[in-house]
């Protein structure tokens, strides 16, 4: 077999070879012989699939090539030989189960045997590959393994109602099978009781019945609630203690008072399960399970509750912080949770995953100096991951969603971070020069950040002796302008008009209003009041400084009749004896009320809460809005909340 390389499938009584001469360089090497096998999991509901590998290598020369089994009950037989002169003789009576795959040359090889199982396969499978005066042979034993066993309650276990259904233990026992018991453990009970197996004559299902189902029959509920009931597997091992294998079950008892005061024919949430729930209909109470593990929605009336959410929230730029959530509602074990970020053209970033071992999430490198995440289990069927996020941006604002690696399916669950940011007091500016009969050079203006989402600003006015103010805005020349950055929208909103004596006294009104930031209707404004110079103020006055009649921090100089108006540096008023802005503005002392802090008219300032510490105080012209901090946080300072300690309100205040 000088330079040949075989490569044969072989299914069934049909043999198919392909024989192809490429050159094949030897291996220098110590001879090996490797045998691996395998048997595909199923329920016993379908036949498994089991899998033989011979590997051979650094056998340059070799003859023969043999593979038997030595059955755990029998004689050992052959189950293939292959010699160097591509002869493969194998038994007529296994020709017809066995799907053969090989890949051989003069001095290596790997020959593949897959064959759908029956017990008599199970054994010592042996590979020997002889060369000249020597053999070389490698082997494993092809058995099935016991795995877990699964317990499953009666969907009804009511106080005083006898249990119609088994409780069940679903089990692969193996073969040569494994001894399978039950234990039970009452309340107060330091250890488990062993009362062996009642059940004469299981379900059997698999190649060797190794798929079993036990049952256990209970048919009172007396003294039932919160017994731990135990379905174990013990292996033998003659090197060492016996291989334990056990699941657990803790036996929950509905209260027959559970439907007390409900209406007839109603259906309410379970006192211990997600997914089941419980039909009042007197004088019976029903339990009912909810299809493919969803949960009753106790709102809906329905079984369908999501199994995964994920949280929405609207969080205020730069102040504090705030939380988003995802929650799994399950059945049976979870593998880990990851929360993402979406950005723009479908693209996604992890923020965080949280394994099932461990109560503290992985966050990203990326964000981990401005979160903060914990793993919640409320109870047996949920868990939350919660994360804080400090110093929000613009960048936040948009799509989060969270992922479940569990074992059923669950679609992938969407929430919303909108980044809100609070409007400010608006400022207006008044032309320097009002005066009679003259159009003033500059325009009336009111410039804010309307917040984000945008807000809308706007003008009112209220004549000299009217009430009220009025929408009805009189001047038409108006111009608008605006700009967003960082989630805020700044808007400049301008007006001009040709003033005369009827506008003297006259008020006009910047207002901000933002629905989303700012409830119940509440505003922001601020209010100038119009005087008009009169038009004739400096006639016959060749040079002159005046005070303005109305505002010290401007005066009016007067040059061969014509008034000019003049404003003085920010913080001076105009002296009269100096004729010169040279008296610096009295600062009167700010006297807060800590009953009404926001009074008498106090815009966008915060107080802390005057009793609790999780909330504080944002000032609306003159009216407390209370805001709340985000769970686990008290506030700090300037409307921003913390979980620091050391930054508490509370605490310094102490």
């Amino acid at each position: 077999m000088d330079s040949s390389k075989i490569q044969t499938s072989v299914s069934g009584d049909k043999e198919l070879s392909k024989i192809t001469v490429t050159p094949t360089k030897s291996t220098v090497g110590t001879p090996y012989v490797k045998v691996t096998t395998k048997v595909n999991d199923t329920d016993g509901t379908t036949p498994q699939n089991a899998t033989v590998v011979c590997s051979f290598g650094n056998m340059d020369g070799w003859k023969l090539l043999t593979i038997q089994n030595t059955p755990l009950k029998g004689k050992p037989y052959v189950i293939m030989n292959l010699a160097s002169n591509e002869r493969i003789t194998i038994p007529k009576e296994l020709k017809e189960r066995l799907h053969l795959n090989m890949d051989v040359n003069r001095s290596s090889g790997t020959i593949r045997i897959s064959f759908l199982l029956e017990c008599s396969d199970l054994g010592r499978y042996v590979c020997k590959v002889h060369k000249g005066d020597y053999s070389y042979q490698g082997g494993q034993d092809l058995k099935l393994l016991p795995t877990k066993p699964r317990l499953t309650l009666p969907v009804e276990i009511i106080e005083g109602k006898p249990i119609t259904e088994p409780i069940l233990c679903h089990m692969n026992v193996g073969y040569p099978p494994a001894e399978y018991l039950w234990m039970f453990k009452s309340r107060g009970q330091t250890s488990f009781i062993n009362i062996g197996n009642h059940d004469n004559n299981p379900d059997s299902r698999g190649a060797c019945g190794q798929i079993k189902t036990l049952h256990l029959q209970m048919t009172q509920t007396d003294f039932l609630h919160e017994v731990q009931l135990k379905c174990v597997l013990e292996t033998v091992n003659p090197r060492g203690p016996p291989k334990v294998l056990e699941d657990v079950a803790t036996i929950k008892v509905v209260p027959k008072t559970v439907c007390n005061g409900v209406p007839d024919n109603t259906t309410i949430k379970h006192p211990h399960t997600c997914d089941k729930y419980i039909l009042c209909r007197r004088p019976d109470i029903q339990v009912l399970p909810c299809p493919d593990s969803l949960c009753f929605d106790p709102h809906t009336k329905r079984c369908g509750q999501t199994g995964l959410e994920m949280s929405s929230a609207d969080a205020y730029l730069n102040e504090g912080v705030t939380l988003l959530s995802c929650r799994l509602l399950h059945v049976g074990t979870w593998t880990s949770i990851s929360v993402f970020k979406h950005g723009a053209e479908g693209s996604r970033s992890r923020v965080l995953v949280a394994y099932n071992d461990s109560n503290t999430p992985v966050i990203e490198k990326e964000v981990s100096n401005r979160l903060r995440a914990t793993t919640d289990r409320p109870s047996k069927y949920e868990v939350v991951i919660t994360l804080w996020m400090y110093s929000l941006g613009c960048e936040d604002d948009g799509e989060f969603s969270c992922t479940a690696d569990v074992p059923f399916a669950v679609p992938e669950a969407f929430g919303r971070l909108n980044i809100i940011a609070k409007p400010d007091v608006p400022s207006v500016m008044l032309p320097t020069e009002i005066i009679d009969g003259r159009e003033p050079r500059e325009w009336v203006r009111c410039t804010g950040n309307v917040g984000y989402p945008k807000g809308k600003m706007y003008w009112e006015i209220r004549m000299k002796g009217e009430k009220e103010f009025s929408k009805q805005f009189p001047f038409q020349t108006k111009r608008d302008s605006e700009n967003t950055t960082n989630c805020k929208t700044y808007v400049t909103n301008e007006f001009r008009f040709t003033p005369n004596a009827k506008h003297d006294g006259m008020e006009v009104r910047c207002v901000v209003e933002n629905p989303d930031t700012m409830p119940d209707g509440r505003r922001l404004y601020t209010t100038q009041e119009i005087h008009v110079i009169p038009g004739n103020f400096c006639e016959g006055v060749s040079r002159d400084k005046r005070p303005h009649p109305n505002n010290c921090h401007q005066y009016i100089q007067c040059h061969d009749g014509y008034t000019y108006v003049q404003r003085c540096s920010i913080g001076l008023c105009f002296n009269t004896d100096t004729q010169d802005c040279d008296i610096r503005q009295k600062e009167e002392e700010e006297v807060i009320d800590p009953d009404f802090p926001c009074k008498p008219n106090r815009n966008g300032v915060y107080f802390p809460h005057k009793s609790l510490c999780n909330k504080y105080i944002w000032c609306v012209q003159g009216q407390e809005v209370i805001q709340h901090c985000p769970l686990g946080t008290q506030y700090f300072k300037d409307g921003q909340c913390t979980f620091e300690e050391d930054k508490f309100h509370c605490s310094k205040a102490a």
